[in-house]
């Protein structure tokens, strides 16, 4: 037992008289800025506990624990909200030893005190092996070696956490670029890196912050005059007004309720016919140094989490009511929830170690270089002996010795320990009580085993030409090691006193992990199984210790957590129309009054509607949270491949033209901004000239801008998309407007409302910026018509498909005195309606047997759909997938592209664009061009005069004008000039001449490309939509400038159904930004002049 407590303090020592004597040679990493100071502007967030108020208090996170992951899960998360972390210890001013390397030794050396909080808080593990837990803002990045290398493969490829590398790395580069520096290796640093790779761990790796076998030196979070940068400073990269950082708070227990509620009420995670209520954790009581206690809670879906480390974290859970059952009645400790697993499954890195005199001064050093086998870790550290010690700590050390000598320490760690140990309570109600804890080490033989062929490996190092020279002369005139402490066996082949060497000289490396592993006590999203409102973030979870060092992991994981909890957070407040939103079938059969009916998914419309009116939206269609493939871009082909079922409205509606070419309409909530590619670009000039409407551009600029700012982001550009963006340039399509949410002549990047992850953000998010308490959106509420009366009535059936046998129930919702019904069904949708309700050409209508409300000859007429043709390249490498990015803008038409990976197990794909079948390996581009303004036009006509459910006929008449199909062959004889430029031909294949060409899949471009018959052929044959049709209630036919009806009040159609042209490239943009204009318009318009609350009948000539 000596000997190894011993060889711990001597190792200890050692590290620490490196740092005194160490000398700064460092130099900064590019990402972290060299000479940096101190950064204390976290202090303006930190408070004694002393100073907390004695009432409750609500934030929207409550974080245990202030160390190596609280610092960095506190700063993403104050982003966005409200924070209070809670630390036990103090801050590092307050010690100031922490924030230097030479003050190391001093912060391990403290003995305890009642009086006094050390930083390092020291215990022994029922092992036998001293230890100590980070006890300071910071924890134990603050009173660590500073030693800094991500984490291993074998770490993240455990099961339990599906991590997205992609953040991975960024979490990782958002720590390095604040806190980490790149040393300089002394002699015995660099003598130490020759003899691993003499050895044979290679390959020599230099300087490299990842995990990589072989040798190489890593990262420090010291500078280059030995300042620390701890994960505290990690605090300054947060929003500081919304965090609270508490010090000397020490958490005596997380309190929980069953009868908090945090869902909609469209259902929770709780399964309550079957099981009872998962527990919430609602708060936490934490007592300050003058034992005063303090009560916090968080607010709606706010959480708490435990950061308290692997010690700390699980004592909590255990105190708090949540481990096995039987033993925490056994301790009389209320159950909140049992959990068999807390405590269990945590573990320590064994470390073993030899201490070399060596015959001159070395350059001081802490560990640099690091060799990494598979299965242990061989690091070395370097100090000049005093020529005057004092007393060191523990007693293990001579009190004198020879000046001008030098001492190294040569350790093995192993790198993933099978043995495991348990945590249980010293006390079962104090918790500044560090609970019992053992290991275990060696306790599985292949621990120990890998231990002799570690220590072997040091026995192979001092045989090196690298090392000869730290050879001391003994009294024989022989060069040979000198040892201060235990050698190594004389006979490094006898296994029995080499397993005995590593029991004997077993010490820690102070990298212990579990207790709260995932997979046993919390799940792959660090949320403790069980319990509702509580995780824990810290190195407790790790099943395994990551890398060589656990610090660079820990702080990435307070950052990657932090970061998938605001994309949680921003998924839920992304659906928090979701609390106004009701099935039709649960919406009262008596009459209902609202200021506004809107009929289809006019968000933008309903939202601004509502800040000052009740409004009830109609949706025919379901929520998308219904359809998940609607919410993120994977599921965009999914969407348009769904079958139509008799039993399940699909989000998109399938229907064909009378011109042969298939198409799809939106039916989902959202419309169809949530079912399309997600391209967001403004409209043209050539629009609002043309439109009818007397535009406020003003009011145009800010309606966009109300749009932009919540749905629409900046998309990275992959090769594919990159390249054509080239070829647009190289074939004249210029300038080059770079990225630009305007429509501008030439080549840009505009904006997606997918974000970086994928996420889709449609139309339906804009209901948020409303009033929710004044808004009611009715799901799978299918509008009959309108009926026009002296009653204000719109008639709607619920359209519930599940119970075909159940007749469709009709309700009856009326709007109040100076109220309206806004139709944004869209260009199908809307005219359609019209035609039903009876407002249409009178000698159609007639034909129909419709009851004539108005005679109205243009609805229906001037729909048009802008013409696509394209073609389909395969290319000879995968491509990153991409929607359209970039788009070649001139005065007649639109040129854009996507690409793909051709599946290796291809499904039917929508319209028979793309191969049903394919090689694996190989990429696909489509390349296309849309016409601007097409001066071709067609006509809408009823299939059913009864039943508003059968898509009308619709007939575009694609090319009936010359001159679109003129245009037509232009462009695709641009997309020919594409395809020959130099920007393309890395995108050829080779054929079987050995020559480089294109593969088309489908059709090809003409041959000939100046035979103007070939082109137009091509034209013809190819054309498909865009689904970007419009018309059929157009400006200056149907309804006037303001979007009114002509010819009756009270009636509005706010949707593309309005359009003469389409605008710019795509049009949900200026679609979202009609809603937006329309609203505030008539917010103006109503502005002291409505009797709201008092139902007055109206007495025009026509009513709804």
């Amino acid at each position: 037992m000596v000997s190894f407590i011993a060889a711990y303090i001597l190792s200890l020592f050692l590290i620490i008289l490196c740092v005194n004597n160490f000398h700064h040679q460092q130099q900064v990493l590019a990402l972290a800025s060299s000479g940096s100071d101190h950064d204390f502007r976290y202090m303006k967030s930190v408070h004694d506990a002393t100073e907390m108020s004695l009432e409750e208090e609500y934030y929207d996170y409550i974080i245990i624990g202030g160390g190596t992951a609280g610092c960095p899960l506190a700063a993403t998360l104050s982003e966005n909200y409200s924070v209070l972390v809670l630390e036990r210890g103090s801050v590092p001013t307050a010690n100031p030893n922490v924030l230097h390397l030479h003050g190391f030794f001093a912060n391990l050396m403290q003995e305890e005190e009642e009086t006094r909080v050390t930083p390092a808080q020291r215990f022994t593990s029922e092992d036998g092996v001293e230890n100590a837990r980070g006890r300071v803002l910071g924890g134990t990045s603050m009173i660590n070696a500073g030693f800094f290398s991500r984490g291993d493969e074998g770490f993240f490829s455990k099961p339990g956490v599906k991590w997205e590398m992609d953040r991975v790395e960024k979490a990782y580069e958002w720590v390095e670029e604040s806190i980490v520096f790149r040393p300089k290796l002394p002699l015995w640093q660099s003598s130490f890196r020759d003899a691993l790779l003499e050895i044979g761990v290679g390959p020599d790796n230099e300087f490299d912050l990842n995990h990589k076998l072989g040798t190489k030196i890593s990262g420090s979070t010291f500078d280059e005059v030995g300042r620390r940068h701890g994960a505290v400073e990690l605090l300054n990269k947060g929003n500081l007004n919304n965090l609270k950082v508490v010090v000397h708070a020490t958490v005596e227990k997380i309190f929980f309720s069953t009868k908090v509620s945090r869902n909609y009420h469209s259902g929770d995670d709780n399964d309550h016919d079957n099981n009872p209520p998962k527990p919430y954790a609602i708060g936490v009581i934490y007592s300050d140094s003058k034992g005063k206690s303090h009560t916090v809670l968080v607010k709606h879906k706010g959480e708490v989490i435990l950061s308290a480390g692997a010690i700390g974290s699980p004592q909590l859970l255990l105190l708090s009511g949540i481990g096995p059952h039987s033993y925490l009645s056994s301790l009389n400790i209320p159950i909140v929830h049992s959990q068999p697993n807390v405590g269990d499954f945590i573990a320590d890195n064994p470390r073993n170690n030899i201490n070399l005199i060596i015959p001159s001064p070395t350059d001081p050093s802490p560990v640099q270089v690091v060799g990494i086998t598979n299965h242990y870790f061989i690091e070395t550290i370097s100090a000049n002996l005093p020529a005057s010690l004092t007393p060191l700590p523990f007693s293990v050390y001579p009190k004198s010795s020879t000046a001008h000598l030098g001492m190294t320490v040569i350790c093995e760690k192993l790198r993933q320990p099978l043995s495991s140990g348990s945590l249980w309570l010293a006390s079962p109600n104090d918790v500044r009580v560090t609970p019992h804890v053992r290991f275990n080490y060696f306790s599985h033989p292949k621990d120990l085993s890998q231990c002799v062929n570690g220590v072997r490996k040091i026995g192979e190092m001092l045989e090196t030409n690298a090392m000869e020279r730290f050879k001391m002369v003994d009294s024989n005139e022989e060069r040979n090691f000198m040892y201060f402490g235990p050698s190594l066996p004389t006979n490094q082949s006898d296994e029995s006193a080499m397993e005995e060497f590593c029991r004997s000289s077993v010490t820690t490396i102070w990298h212990y992990h579990g207790g709260c592993t995932v997979g046993k006590v919390v799940d792959g999203d660090f949320r403790v199984m069980g319990v509702n409102s509580l995780r824990v973030v810290d190195g407790s979870t790790f099943r395994v210790s990551p890398g060589t060092n656990p610090q660079a992991t820990v702080m990435m994981l307070g950052r990657y957590v932090g970061l998938k909890m605001l994309q949680e957070r921003e998924a839920e407040a992304n659906v928090e129309y979701m609390k106004s939103v009701y099935d039709a079938t649960e919406m009262s059969l008596e009459e209902e009054y609202y200021d506004y009916i809107i009929i289809g998914a006019g968000c933008p419309l309903a939202a601004t509607l509502s800040e000052n009116y009740s409004v009830l939206v109609l949706e025919r269609g379901s929520v998308p949270t219904s359809n998940p493939n609607v919410l993120h871009l994977s599921g965009f082909l999914a969407n348009l491949m769904q079958e139509e079922e008799e039993t399940r409205v699909t989000p998109a509606q399938r229907f064909t033209s009378e011109d042969g070419v298939e198409n799809v309409r939106g039916r989902v909530l959202g419309g169809s901004s949530m079912i399309n590619a997600g391209f967001f670009s403004r409209g043209d000039e050539g629009f609002y000239s043309k439109s009818g409407v007397k535009w406020e551009m003003d009011r145009v600029e800010k309606a966009y801008e109300w749009v932009e700012e919540s749905i629409v982001f900046r998309p990275k550009l992959p090769v594919w998309q990159s390249s054509f963006r080239d070829a647009l340039l190289e074939v004249g399509v210029g300038p080059n407007n770079g990225f630009d949410l305007n429509h501008k002549l030439g080549t840009k990047i505009s904006g997606s409302t997918f974000d970086e992850v994928g996420r889709r953000h449609g139309a339906v998010e804009l209901l948020n910026k409303g009033n929710l308490n004044n808004l009611k959106v009715g799901v799978h509420a299918t509008v009959d018509r309108i009926i026009f009366s002296t009653k204000v009535s719109n008639n709607y059936h619920s359209g519930d498909d599940s119970d075909q046998n159940s007749p469709r129930k009709s309700h009856t919702v009326l709007v109040r005195h100076k109220g309206e019904i806004i139709l944004s069904a869209g260009a199908i949708g809307s005219p359609q309606l019209l035609l039903l309700s009876g407002i249409g050409p009178h000698s159609y209508l007639s034909s129909l047997n419709i009851p004539i409300v108005l005679s109205q000859p243009n609805v229906g007429d001037f729909i048009a759909d802008n013409p696509r043709n394209n073609i389909n390249l395969i290319i000879p490498f995968p491509t990153e997938p991409s929607a359209v990015q970039v788009v070649g803008i001139t005065d007649h038409y639109f040129m854009e592209t996507i690409s793909a990976n051709l599946p290796n197990s291809p499904t039917p794909l929508p319209f028979s664009m793309y191969p049903k079948s394919s090689t694996a390996n190989l990429g696909m581009a489509i390349i296309c061009e849309k016409l601007r303004h097409p001066l071709s036009s067609g006509s809408l006509w009823l299939a059913s005069s009864n039943d508003v459910r059968v898509t009308p006929h619709v007939r575009f008449n694609y090319f009936s004008h010359p001159k679109d199909l003129s245009q037509c062959v232009s462009a695709v004889r641009k997309i020919g000039e594409v395809l020959s430029s130099k920007s393309m031909e890395r995108f050829k294949m080779v054929d079987s001449n050995e020559e480089r060409n294109f593969m088309y899949f489908g059709p090809s471009l003409p041959t000939n490309q100046s035979d103007e018959s070939a082109m137009e052929e091509f034209c013809r044959s190819s054309v498909t939509t865009i689904w970007h049709y419009h018309g059929g209630c157009t400006v200056g036919k149907v309804v006037d400038g303001d979007f009114r009806v002509t010819g009756v009040n009270s009636l509005r159609v706010v949707d593309g159904s309005t359009f003469r042209v389409s605008p710019g490239t795509n049009p949900q943009a200026t679609t979202m930004m009609l809603g937006r204009y329309v609203g505030l318009k008539m917010l103006q318009e109503g502005k002291g002049s409505r009797s709201k609350g008092r139902i007055i009948p109206l007495h025009h000539k026509i009513m709804l």
